[in-house]
């Protein structure tokens, strides 16, 4: 009778353990998932520059390869223009916005004779929109870069 329940519980534990491996890749992608979202609701300006949106895409193809008048007929004048010691130059747009998001609820007190009593509340908070379009060309004035660069997702929706 021992041996059959040594047997037994045996088997229970290489199940067990069958299940834990199995379940180890399950685990790992719950950290990287955990991971992800903790990178995502921290650190808008490194996301914001680190995966191109796809009007960047868009503009970097349309104007990559072509002469800096097409940017300047788009974008008009530059902010700023900066010569390079190798001939070429970047030209700097800038653009800068604020908004407000203002939250609203209710909070539930007791009230007078037993009652109860809502008080509105609100919070108003102020945001900054940053955006940095920077464009490189050479001495033959054709575009060799084009970026962008946010401080938020969404900064440099002016210009598309």
């Amino acid at each position: 009778m021992e041996d059959k329940t040594a047997y037994s519980s045996s088997i229970h534990a290489h199940q067990f353990l069958r299940q834990k491996r199995f379940s180890m890749p399950e685990c790992k992608l719950k950290y990287l998932i955990l991971i992800l979202l903790s990178v995502l609701a921290s650190g808008c300006e490194v996301l914001a520059n680190t995966v191109p949106t796809i009007p960047d895409v868009i503009n970097q193809n349309k104007f990559e390869g072509a002469n800096i008048q097409v940017a300047y007929a788009q974008y008009g004048k530059p902010a700023q223009l900066v010569k390079n010691a190798d001939g070429g130059s970047v030209a700097r747009w800038f653009y800068e916005s604020q908004y407000s998001l203002t939250d609203t609820a209710n909070t539930v007190s007791a009230g007078p004779s037993g009652g109860v009593m809502l008080t509105p509340t609100s919070s108003t908070k102020y945001y900054d929109k940053k955006c940095t379009l920077e464009i490189a060309f050479n001495a033959q004035n054709i575009v060799t870069d084009y970026k962008t660069i946010k401080n938020s997702p969404g900064s440099c929706n002016k210009w598309f």
